[in-house]
């Protein structure tokens, strides 16, 4: 074998030794084994500037955790996935607190721009209360009412005295008067104080007999108490009256005031009537008859009867009247005495033998039809000579007492003589 010469070994080595070297991508190192300390640095700086813009991209990238616009967005973009940052807050939203005190609300945080060459994907979770107003009319069917509809509701608080002015005429009246609408009632305890109506009125006793009329005939319901009555219908109008026994007052009665309880039960028809427009009206009831035997007849009014009509008529204008919210009174008291001055005379009560104790203080078939009269024209607003209600057995009256009843209206606390002797 032929031996190669030691100098080509030699240049064979050197240039295997470049070569090595030049694939590595180092440059030759020197023979004393030194770094190059140049080479090294530029090296690390190109490394650490490319992790510094690797952070700044990832920080552009967030997912928006409010509740207006919760979007999970995945990017695809020219420049490839980008690496989160490990510096960046974690993106699961932190439960409410479940401590008494309330949290302090945090601030919206401001929603990233997303870049232009990215194409987006959003799944928005955004809750979304669309604000649609429905209006919801409701049709209430209101029937057309004939203007000429007459309607009349009248409830009465009182006795036998409002059982005497309201049973059995009354109804018929208004009817031939072409009311389409009639509803009349009482409330019946014999002989009954107002004191005892305002008992009864703040206990709710079930004492009173309730008679009702709707059709022409009376019904009665025993055992009603004064709620059921005052909202049973939109009463127009309620009546009240005093005792028979203690219409004087307390200064004639021995000092039993039946008037005590009326304001307080005037009242209690404003808060508890149904009808906002209800009207209080207050019936002045009539003097006994001058053969009426009642105990407090005697002992009240020295058995006279003008006396009992002035002190009745005293009595209510010093307790009644003051009270605003009585809207007038029915003046039965001065109908009735204006009719006794007619040829009529005093016969529209009952005998005063009528019981153990007289009477003379009930009104007659003839006087319930004059107290019905002042009650229709009062409340009608029609004069009482209108009355085309004439039972056979009053028509040769009815002239006497339908003026007694027109001048009662025009002059309620006076007597007038009648034309009629």
């Amino acid at each position: 074998m032929k031996k190669i010469p030691a100098r080509l070994l030699s240049v064979l080595l050197a240039l295997t030794l470049i070569l090595t070297v030049t694939a590595c991508g180092q440059k030759p190192q020197p023979d004393d084994g030194s770094t190059p300390v140049s080479d090294v640095s530029t090296t690390t700086t190109e490394d650490s500037t490319t992790e510094s813009t690797t952070t700044t991209t990832t920080e552009d990238v967030s997912v928006d955790n409010t509740t207006e616009d919760v979007s999970a967005d995945t990017t695809t973009g020219t420049q490839g996935t980008t690496k989160p940052s490990t510096t960046s807050k974690p993106t699961t939203t932190k439960a409410p607190s479940t401590s008494a005190t309330s949290p302090t609300k945090p601030t919206k945080p401001t929603k990233p721009t997303k870049p232009s060459t990215s194409t987006t994907t959003s799944a928005k979770v955004t809750t979304t209360t669309e604000s649609t107003t429905t209006t919801t009319t409701e049709k209430t069917t209101v029937p057309t009412q004939d203007p000429d509809f007459k309607s009349i509701k009248i409830l009465s608080m009182g006795h036998s005295f409002s059982k005497d002015a309201m049973e059995k005429y009354l109804w018929d009246m208004f009817k031939a008067a072409g009311y389409d609408e009639i509803i009349l009632a009482f409330m019946y305890i014999g002989g009954c104080p107002l004191e005892k109506h305002w008992v009864n009125v703040q206990q709710n006793r079930a004492d009173y007999e309730y008679f009702k009329n709707t059709n022409g005939k009376w019904n009665m319901k025993p055992n009603i108490a004064p709620k059921f009555a005052i909202t049973d219908e939109d009463w127009d109008y309620v009546t009240f009256q005093p005792s028979p026994d203690y219409g004087g007052g307390p200064d004639l009665c021995e000092g039993i005031n039946d008037y005590d309880a009326f304001d307080d039960l005037v009242a209690w028809v404003g808060y508890s009537a149904t009808n906002p427009n209800v009207q209080v009206h207050y019936h002045l009831t009539w003097a006994f008859a001058t053969d009426c035997r009642l105990w407090c007849f005697t002992e009240y009014h020295n058995h006279d009867q003008m006396r009992h009509y002035r002190d009745l008529i005293a009595a209510t204008k010093k307790y009644i009247l003051p009270n605003e919210e009585v809207k007038g009174v029915i003046p039965c008291i001065s109908s009735i005495q204006n009719a006794r001055t007619s040829f009529l005379g005093d016969t529209f009560n009952m005998p005063g033998n009528y019981d153990i104790n007289g009477d003379g203080y009930h009104l007659n078939d003839q006087g319930d039809y004059v107290a019905s009269l002042t009650w229709f024209a009062y409340f009608s607003g029609q004069p009482a000579s209108s009355m085309t209600f004439i039972p056979d057995q009053y028509k040769e009256a009815f002239p006497a007492m339908a003026e007694a009843v027109d001048n009662a209206l025009k002059n309620p606390f006076q007597v007038t003589e009648s034309s009629y002797k």
